[in-house]
């Protein structure tokens, strides 16, 4: 008995020391961050057009995420232009601060861009503002697949990656266009077209369809026929 005892007591303190080790492990948590523009990991890209809107600026807020636990306290994530993937023009088209706060208590975040309709050529074609997250003293990179986000932006329409031609046609502005004003607004993301799917699919793309049908020829914006699908 006396042996067992003296087993039991030797061994107290190593498990003491080990429960203590975990515990500052916990209360230390070291995380890492990640875009998040969708459930799906090929969608990198946020579409932005000031056709919706008279303002001279606005903000975009990038969807950021983090893995590992949650703190009581702020932390900071940097992001960084990537300037071969970039067209856009710094100041002219854009501002953006170099770090973000991440708030405490919180596994989701965002990127704040300013963006800026000054430029006569957003009328006339798209700029892509591309962004990369950096490690910081707060966070390591996460999920190397979403590291990278695009932000593509104009004072004109673009396709929505929600757009299905077997719903709606071929793409055009003109027909988005048309397809704005028969739904009332404009096409949500995927998951909530599918959603609502016999309002897109029964009310708004026959309408559609039979709009381009009824009034044959329609031109689009480059005087080429809309053809009915």
């Amino acid at each position: 008995m006396k042996k067992k005892l003296y087993t039991l007591l030797v061994l107290i303190p190593v498990f003491a020391a080990c429960r203590e080790g975990k515990l500052q492990d916990f209360e230390d948590p070291i995380g890492s961050v990640y875009f998040y523009i969708d459930e799906k990991k090929e969608v990198d890209e946020i579409l932005y057009s000031f056709i919706y809107s008279f303002e001279d600026k606005v903000v975009v807020n990038v969807p950021v995420k983090c893995s590992g636990l949650a703190t009581e306290y702020e932390r900071r994530f940097r992001v960084e232009v990537v300037d071969d993937l970039t067209t856009a023009v710094p100041e002219k088209h854009y501002s953006l601060p170099s770090e973000a706060i991440f708030p405490a208590h919180a596994y989701e975040a965002v990127f704040p861009v300013t963006l800026y309709n000054q430029d006569a050529d957003l009328q006339s074609k798209s700029f892509v503002l591309a962004l990369k997250l950096v490690e910081s003293a707060d966070f390591e990179l996460g999920d190397k697949e979403r590291q990278i986000v695009k932000i593509l932006f104009s004072n004109q329409l673009e396709k929505p990656e929600s757009w299905q031609d077997w719903i709606f046609g071929e793409w055009s502005r003109v027909k988005h266009k048309r397809l704005i004003q028969i739904a009332g607004k404009d096409l949500p993301s995927v998951d909530e077209l599918n959603n609502d799917f016999n309002f897109w699919y029964y009310g708004v793309g026959q309408e559609l369809k039979n709009f381009f049908i009824k009034n044959y020829p329609v031109l689009d914006e480059h005087n080429q026929v809309i053809e009915p699908w």
